[in-house]
């Protein structure tokens, strides 16, 4: 009877949906309603009313994808409460039920944790043309229709949800549901910001307490530690391979917005902090050791007297709108600003060590733990900003230096004398004393963004900056060329030579070609001194991304396989002969066609 019940209510779910759409419909266009609800074709309307049915059809295509969303959750709750997390496929609560019961040590998982790192990667890609205020429509939706699941309403307060669904639907038929003129770099990325306001910010710290649940129930009385393995990155207003409205300018404004999003957040959950941090001296007793911390911080705040006289006998809540003031301060680039995001971590670390010492674990645990995961995520900085150009465009400008420099002696890109010089100019630190003047425009912008580059990864985060990402890497010397003009600009460790790279230079091998090139590649890079300091300075490891898209549309979906198989293989093996660790960056995008799927899922299907 239960299962009876539950089976009629989902069907009772696409059928309000359906009876909600026609009702708005039909106030409008009373032709399309009776094509969507199966009264007439499409072929019987007159041919000006066609796409607007077409359009009304999607309509019901993208509520009926919110719904079934719904279902899932449920039908994995109902899974989780029947049969228990450990049971739910793709869980934590599985994966780690498996690893205890297969006599994996506590020792063991906290050595794999501490290697992890996950790295979800945004694009703007030109497929996604939804708007904003269609995606915060379809959210609210789905809320909408969580509130309805709940049995407590009496029927005039479920009458008022029902109400308030269809004004989301009129909203969703009344807005224009795409993009008619191309996105702005700006518009993409406050495209990119609404997902981390919205649902990554919260949902990041949440994912780690599962995991920590996870090991707390199949480890007890074992330590393990939760690290913020996932760290996120952008391509968005750094990928200007072919898009020239990416400009060194829109990069630098890229990298303001992501720090002004992450800072802003943090604010928010400090204000937070503030108010319910109402533990009182004259109730709780402090560790003496707490004392100079406060007093530090009050002091580092640069408003000590007007935060005690606000707040008196309330020592958290005074240490909580210290850490609330430097952060104001981080936004503005005031002299109290923190020097980096690990400076704010640790006043935090402390905030959490002084509740757990007064019992108050579960206050640490609820309102501060969940910010450190989140720090540690984000830093000052939302993404780390990957820059991405074509190996044509980096050749092309230093080859123009290399004139300018020497008109008497060119060097073609390709050929013996063009390795040499490259690699002679790396050996020997070779800085260039450039004429911006005398620069093309390509050059100019070029050399423009590794001075924001060097800029940002001189800040208060220097993980602000991620990879320079060199699409068609067709040579060793294409990468050592972007080591050379990273070198030219002010990105050496030692510019007399000897030293380091700051930047982490990443080749991108797209084509069938290139994968079976890729291995060939990485060795003759990895041959380089200067290469093989810079990639020790970055732990040993070499990160390389791998294009499923291009290698599937040059190959077809077998081949493209086959190939990313072979070379992720072939590539380790160059990585263990020169002692270094590889790390693949896979360009899976979204689709089937492009190597999406579910993630676990697509990595147990690899070859």
């Amino acid at each position: 009877m239960e299962q009876s019940r539950r089976i009629k209510f989902r069907e009772d779910e696409r059928s309000l949906l359906l009876r909600l759409l026609l009702q708005v419909a039909s106030a409008r266009e009373p032709e399309i309603a009776a094509v969507l609800s199966g009264r007439r074709s499409l072929g019987s309307l007159a041919p000006g009313q066609r796409i607007p049915a077409l359009q009304a059809t999607g309509v019901w295509f993208q509520l009926l994808t919110i719904a079934d969303e719904l279902l899932a959750m449920r039908a994995r709750r109902e899974l989780e409460q029947g049969a228990g997390v450990d049971e739910v496929p793709g869980s934590f609560a599985s994966v780690i039920a498996q690893m205890a019961a297969n006599g994996h040590s506590a020792q063991e998982a906290q050595a794999a944790l501490n290697e992890l790192y996950v790295g979800p990667t945004m694009t703007a890609h030109p497929t996604e043309a939804k708007r904003v205020t269609v995606l915060e429509i379809h959210r609210r939706i789905y809320r909408k229709l969580t509130e309805l699941d709940q049995p407590r309403w009496a029927p005039r307060e479920r009458d008022l949800l029902v109400a308030d669904l269809e004004s989301e639907i009129e909203l969703l038929w009344m807005t224009g549901e795409l993009r008619l003129e191309r996105p702005t770099v700006e518009r993409e990325i406050a495209w990119g910001l609404h997902f981390f306001r919205e649902v990554i910010f919260e949902a990041t710290p949440q994912l780690y307490a599962k995991l920590q649940g996870a090991f707390e129930r199949h480890y007890p009385g074992e330590p393990i530690r939760i690290p913020s393995f996932m760290r996120y990155a952008s391509w968005i207003g750094g990928d200007r391979d072919g898009n020239p409205n990416v400009t060194a300018a829109v990069t630098a404004h890229a990298m303001a917005e992501y720090r002004n999003t992450a800072i802003g957040w943090y604010l928010a959950q400090m204000q937070r902090l503030v108010s319910v941090l109402s533990a009182s001296s004259n109730v709780i007793e402090l560790p003496a050791s707490f004392e100079p911390v406060l007093q530090t911080a009050l002091d580092r705040s640069g408003q000590a007297d007007e935060i005690a006289a606000r707040n008196p006998d309330e020592p958290l809540r005074q240490f909580a709108s210290a850490l609330l003031a430097r952060l104001d301060a981080t936004r503005d680039g005031s002299t109290a600003a923190y020097p980096s995001a690990e400076a704010f971590r640790a006043d935090l670390n402390a905030l959490s060590s002084v509740l757990e010492a007064i019992g108050g674990r579960a206050v640490a645990r609820r309102f501060v733990q969940p910010l450190l995961w989140q720090v540690g995520s984000f830093g000052f900085r939302t993404v780390s900003l990957d820059v991405r150009q074509n190996s044509t465009v980096v050749n092309r400008v230093l080859a123009e230096l290399f004139a300018l420099a020497n008109p008497a002696d060119p060097v073609a890109a390709g050929t013996p004398q063009w390795s040499a010089r490259i690699r002679a100019a790396l050996s020997q630190g070779e800085q260039l004393e450039i004429d911006a003047g005398r620069l093309s425009p390509e050059a100019g912008e070029l050399l423009s963004t590794f001075s924001v580059i060097a800029r940002h990864i001189s800040g208060s985060d220097g993980d602000a900056v991620g990879a320079f990402v060199l699409s068609m890497t067709r040579s060793a010397d294409d990468l050592l060329a972007v080591y050379l003009l990273a070198q030219y600009c002010g990105l050496s460790t030692a510019p007399s030579g000897g030293g380091t790279i700051r930047l982490r230079i990443v080749p991108l091998f797209e084509t069938i070609a290139d994968l079976q090139a890729a291995p060939g590649i990485l060795d003759g890079l990895l041959g380089v001194s200067l290469v093989r300091r810079t990639v020790r300075d970055f732990g040993a490891r070499q990160e390389i991304m791998l294009g499923y898209s291009d290698s599937n549309k040059d190959g077809g979906f077998l081949a493209s396989n086959w190939e990313l198989a072979k070379a992720q293989k072939r590539l380790a093996a160059v990585g263990r002969k020169h002692k270094v660790r590889i790390s693949f960056f896979h360009g899976r995008g979204g689709s089937v066609s492009r190597g999406g799927a579910p993630t676990g899922r697509a990595i147990a299907a690899q070859p």
